[in-house]
């Protein structure tokens, strides 16, 4: 592996296990503290949200129950769920809401890990 190589695998890593979790930790935190009243772009963002968190439990299945056909499983639907999230996002997007851009951004950022994880492999 080059230096190149290393230096984004490195920050793929820190991405991963430490940002995403982190944003979504903050989204939901974010959520519950909000005290505005809930509109249906409140409620779209909020489902692009859960979409991505459970993307990202999704990611977190195979390291926790070490099977073979869980990976499988979490590969064939996790990207689909990521790319709900995304359009479910992007439509929470279009009016203010306490989670405009936290929804549209961990969906795209657990379908970017989704992606990389099955083109790497």
């Amino acid at each position: 592996m080059t230096g190149a190589a290393k230096i984004a695998y490195g920050i793929l890593w820190i991405t991963i296990w430490v940002s995403l979790p982190a944003g979504i930790i903050w989204s939901w935190v974010r959520w519950a503290r909000a005290k505005k009243p809930r509109t249906i772009f409140s409620i779209l963002s909020v489902i692009g949200l859960t979409l991505a968190t459970a993307a990202a439990l999704l990611a977190l299945l195979p390291v926790v129950y070490e099977r073979s056909f869980v990976f499988g499983f979490a590969q064939s639907f996790a990207p689909d769920i990521a790319l709900s999230g995304v359009v479910f996002g992007l439509c929470g997007a279009l009016r203010p809401n306490p989670l405009r851009w936290h929804g549209l951004g961990c969906a795209t950022a657990m379908l970017l890990v989704w992606f990389v994880s099955l083109v790497l492999g």
